[in-house]
Formats: C-alpha cells, sequence, structure tokens
C-alpha cells in the first residue's frame, strides 16, 4: 500500500474566482501583505501498489485520465510517508 497526495492547481494565468474573492476578503480585512493567492484542491489516496515508481504512474495515469484538465490545471504528485503503527 503506498499513500500518494495530488495536489492540483490553476495554470497560471487561467482566472480564478475563487482565489480572487478570498484575496479581496484578506485585503479587506487588512491583510494587505497577502497576495498572489492560490488555491489548490489536494487529493489523498492509498495505492495498492508496493513498488513506488509503479504507484507513481498509476497516480499520473488518473491525473491525465480524471482528476486534472490539463488544459487548465497542473499537478504534483508526492508520496506519503507512511503513518507509524503505535
Amino acid at each position: 500500500m503506498t499513500p500518494i497526495r495530488i495536489i492540483v492547481s490553476f495554470r497560471e494565468g487561467v482566472l480564478d474566482p475563487a482565489a480572487q474573492a478570498v484575496q479581496r476578503s484578506l485585503n479587506n480585512l487588512g491583510f494587505d501583505g497577502a497576495q498572489d493567492l492560490i488555491l489548490s484542491k489536494q487529493i489523498d489516496l492509498n495505492l495498492d501498489e508496493d513498488d513506488p515508481d509503479k504507484a507513481l504512474q498509476l497516480a499520473d495515469d488518473m491525473c491525465k485520465r480524471l482528476l486534472v484538465n490539463e488544459v487548465m490545471e497542473t499537478y504534483r504528485i508526492k508520496i506519503q510517508r507512511r503513518a507509524e503503527k503505535g
């Protein structure tokens, strides 16, 4: 089992109304130093694959086929540390 995290964000230059609304709200609250805000989706999943390279390839295939609109979004995939049993 390999724990995977995928972070999906809009590409630079793509209009993100939700991020703009948060940015305006922060500025209205006096947080003028908060700039260039990016909102992202985080997808965590466990893949039934012990080989890290194969797990990354499976996650990449999932992104390309369903999870990410590559015209408007970019993504990063990383293997998470396994939680310690205790």
